[in-house]
């Protein structure tokens, strides 16, 4: 099962704490336990990756080939930090199938790598995920959140199904708990922001997109998730379990991210996500702020003649849309990438049962280091934390125009996203 460079069993010290005290010099495999159904949150493993490329090193990824009995070949990946002398293996997704070794296989190397980059990041996050607890004899272990609670099934959006356990979780009196205000904001919420700032009386609340594969710099993260911002909250429930909750207010800018998703979380009647560490919550609730930076933008208050430019640039994003849809993306993707192509396997879609259509756009640029784009607002229908349209090519169109907004972010095509640095037409 451990294929990697021959280490047929993992170190039991690793095991069964975490940590080896042989380190670098353990001749045995060094694995976390399973990531499981937290995978099946694309949009939180694609967000977490998104945050954490910088440390990824391709050099470390391991392919395996093998036939199945019908003479097919199938594909499977690890990830071998050596300078942690740990390694990752890919796990689950909607294109994998499972052996009786427990081995995840797939189609194409595209997708195990992809499933790989997810099972890495999420335990970049998870990494701090056991707890100690008291045992017999003065001794601690570690032991894993997950283990406290009884198994449920993850819904669709891969979020556990909370039904069995929202007449146990604990409550708030209050929603919005952090400031005791009642109401949001609807003003907030629109793109022109609300007029009031500081002085509006209702709750300025950012709802995340973890849509959105994210372009923080490791220097800007510590600025933007300031510590000092940060409340948690403790409860108990009638069992005597403690959770925890937690929430961003940023004073100065005056708005407010609840802590959302994330793993080994809970979500109560109230829909508010409870987690069973502080750790956990704080955790949960990084990703949600990092995830609402760019939601933010345009949210401040905008003088008169700075509406005007919003509304301009609306209706300018909705020309581009059509003629991202009538275009030849491959050849609009080698303009902004000369000497790069786009393969079939950048696109990802499904399709629901309604006949709808969502896309993922994985770009292929060696520059962007596995950016993912996904359909987004462009007329489409918001369902399931995600973007429908009623065909495929309108789907990969609406992700295409992130990509676009992304490369003139970075200065590869012009403001308007209809030319090249160089001055060419794109479309």
């Amino acid at each position: 099962v451990d294929w990697v460079e021959g280490r047929t069993s993992r170190c039991p010290y690793f095991n069964r704490v975490g940590s080896c005290h042989a380190r670098m010099n353990c001749l045995k495999a060094h694995c976390y336990p399973p990531i499981g159904s937290d995978l099946d949150d694309v949009d939180s493993g694609d967000f977490a990756f998104g945050l954490k490329k910088e440390s990824w090193n391709d050099s470390y990824v391991y392919y395996k080939e093998a036939l199945d009995m019908y003479g097919r070949t199938l594909h499977t990946a690890a990830y071998f930090d050596r300078e942690e002398n740990i390694i990752f293996y890919a796990e689950r997704s909607n294109s994998s199938g499972q052996s009786q070794q427990g081995i995840y296989w797939y189609w194409t190397k595209d997708d195990a790598l992809m499933a790989l980059k997810r099972v890495w990041a999420i335990s970049m996050f998870k990494h701090s995920r056991f707890t100690k607890t008291n045992v017999p004899n003065n001794k601690r272990s570690l032991q894993h959140p997950d283990s406290m609670q009884p198994v449920s099934k993850r819904s669709k959006g891969s979020q556990l199904d909370d039904s069995r356990w929202e007449a146990e979780l604990p409550t708030l009196p209050n929603v919005n708990w952090l400031d005791g205000k009642s109401k949001k904001c609807i003003w907030f919420e629109k793109p022109e922001g609300c007029k009031y700032g500081k002085k509006c009386i209702n709750t300025h609340v950012v709802s995340p997109d973890f849509s959105v594969s994210p372009n923080i710099r490791q220097e800007e993260r510590e600025q933007i998730f300031d510590k000092k911002y940060i409340h948690t909250k403790e409860l108990v429930d009638l069992a005597g379990r403690r959770w925890y909750t937690a929430a961003f207010y940023n004073i100065s800018e005056h708005f407010i991210v609840y802590a959302q998703r994330g793993y080994s979380s809970r979500r109560n009647s109230q829909g508010i996500y409870l987690y069973p560490s502080r750790e956990e919550a704080i955790t949960a609730l990084e990703m949600a702020v990092y995830a609402s930076a760019h939601v933010l933008v345009g949210r401040q208050r905008l003088a008169p003649t700075q509406q005007s430019r919003t509304e301009k640039s609306v209706t300018g994003n909705t020309k581009l849309f059509r003629k991202v849809v009538n275009a030849n993306l491959s050849n609009v993707f080698i303009k902004i990438f000369p000497g790069q192509h786009l393969p079939k396997t950048a696109w990802h879609t499904s399709c629901s049962d309604e006949g709808l259509y969502t896309a993922n756009f994985h770009s292929p640029a060696i520059q962007e280091k596995g950016a993912i784009y996904r359909s987004s607002e462009n007329g489409g229908k918001y369902e399931n934390g995600l973007w429908w349209y009623r065909d495929e090519r309108s789907a990969k169109a609406s992700a295409f125009v992130q990509f676009l907004k992304k490369a003139a972010a970075n200065g590869l095509v012009s403001r308007n996203m209809t030319k090249t640095i160089n001055g060419n037409t794109l479309m």
